[in-house]
């Protein structure tokens, strides 16, 4: 089982970059209005996470398919396909998000999006096996509601703000993708929009699910590091092709400011702790703390940029907080249950006296033994 404080570490590093990058970039694209391209930082990310994953793979001295030094990244490039599904799928995930957003509101497309939870505990259960108590089912339907409210009233907010500035000559933020509210459009247009978004987040529990499985996949002997290199590879080879997909205007980094590079580094940053986040625990609790991050969000937002704070997303806060205890508490009996149903020849190793020729046993801890609390 993982270490108790090794897990969590991960969790609370994943709400932390959570909060900081939703929070810094609404204040970059709002307050500071930069004009540089959301593709592009994400473009940089993938840049920077490969080299610092690179770097870090090239160093790694333990046991790995992919040999050592140098010849390591060789390896993983050309042994890296199963990471190329992902890479298109977050690719395709952006393209309908801009489907969405320009047939419905961004306080609709909010709401859809919060479902995120739900969908990968089911793809969880189908495609791991997964068995999930009714506490836990509850628990999850929960969060996602609870982060609707926080949500919604938190996009509303932004919404009156943007239309402010819009009255008042400033135009649109820049940096947010197009967003038409459905009432301009026709009741076609609004489901297509409802569609894309829905397929956006079953897509999203889809692809979360399939990136824990292959990390925690027993069938090559891969690190983290080894996995990130390999997913940065396609990834910055998808977000190159969305530059052209969405029919972006002008050179790569164009407008690039010392905000888009912290961005760039809080992204990259994201996605190297996330990894280590769903390798040590799994895809709900990740997405469990991507919905603790909406909820500290506004908590800061209120606190140092004047953001939205009444009665309903307070609730909500609260909804979720309880909701991701609640959780916790419901997984617990299982792991206890899980713990004594190991069988002793897993974490104890048969070893011969030598002077007295009598069999004893040692306490030794396996490769591997750090991902054990979730194996697919």
């Amino acid at each position: 089982m993982v270490p108790f404080r090794l897990a969590h570490i991960f969790l609370v590093l994943l709400v932390f970059q959570n909060t900081t990058y939703t929070l810094y970039r609404y204040y970059a694209t709002a307050v500071l209005k930069e004009q540089w391209r959301p593709g592009d930082v994400l473009l940089a990310a993938e840049l920077l996470k490969f080299t610092i994953a690179s770097a870090a793979t090239m160093f790694d001295d333990s046991p790995s398919d992919a040999g050592s030094g140098a010849t390591k990244i060789n390896y993983l490039l050309r042994n890296s396909m199963e990471l190329f599904p992902p890479a298109l799928v977050y690719l395709i995930m952006n393209l309908l998000s801009y489907v969405a957003l320009a047939r419905i509101s961004g306080a609709l497309f909010t709401v859809f999006t919060q479902l995120k939870i739900l969908s990968t505990g089911l793809c969880g259960a189908i495609m791991l096996g997964r068995t999930y108590s009714w506490a836990q089912w509850r628990a999850m339907l929960l969060v996602g509601l609870g982060a609707i409210l926080v949500s919604h009233v938190h996009s509303m907010h932004r919404q009156k703000q943007q239309l402010q500035r819009q009255e008042e000559g400033s135009g649109s933020v820049l940096g947010d993708a197009p967003n038409n509210i459905e009432g301009n459009g026709t009741s076609l247009q609004f489901l297509i929009g409802c569609g894309a978004v829905i397929l956006e987040v079953s897509l999203s529990g889809l692809v979360t699910v399939y990136f824990e499985k292959v990390l925690k996949s027993k069938k090559t002997n891969l690190s983290v590091w080894d996995r990130n290199v390999q997913l940065s590879f396609y990834s910055g080879i998808m977000y190159w092709m969305y530059h052209f997909l969405n029919g972006e205007e002008g050179a790569f980094f164009a407008h690039w400011t010392l905000s888009a590079t912290l961005l760039t580094i809080l992204c990259a940053g994201g996605g190297i702790v996330t990894a280590f986040a769903v390798k040590h625990t799994d895809s709900v609790i990740k997405a469990l703390t991507q919905s603790m991050g909406i909820v500290s969000s506004l908590l800061v937002e209120y606190g140092c940029l004047s953001g939205p704070l009444n009665v309903v997303n307070a609730v909500g806060s609260a909804i979720v907080i309880m909701a991701v205890v609640n959780y916790v508490d419901a997984q617990q009996p299982q792991d206890a249950e899980a713990k004594r149903d190991d069988p002793p020849s897993r974490s104890r190793s048969a070893s011969i006296d030598p002077e007295m020729g009598a069999v004893s046993s040692s306490r030794i801890q396996e490769p591997g033994s750090l991902m054990r609390r979730h194996e697919p």
